[in-house]
């Protein structure tokens, strides 16, 4: 360890209650996390746009919840929009 590291752990680091508590806020939020693996539920972003498991494949919500996008196992993207060329 070295100087001003404030947290060591050796072994698993595990709250005390499933789903409880957090790991940061949105104004202290950890620059970097660096992980082999990443096991998740939803990915929800700050704009409200969602990324979760639908069946075989992930799923795309709008803020609204509104499904707008599925990739699928075989990579195929069905989109409820255009798609547009403009960037």
């Amino acid at each position: 360890m070295k100087k001003g590291d404030a947290l060591h752990c050796e072994g698993h680091a595990m709250p005390t209650t499933d789903n409880k508590f957090n790991l940061g806020d949105s104004k202290r939020r950890w620059r970097h996390l660096h992980a082999k693996t990443i096991t998740s539920g939803d990915l929800v972003f700050d704009n409200g746009v969602k990324a979760t498991e639908d069946g075989n494949g992930l799923a795309f919500t709008n803020a609204k919840g509104t499904k707008i996008a599925r990739l699928d196992s075989k990579g195929n993207l069905h989109i409820k929009g255009r798609v547009i060329k403009d960037l």
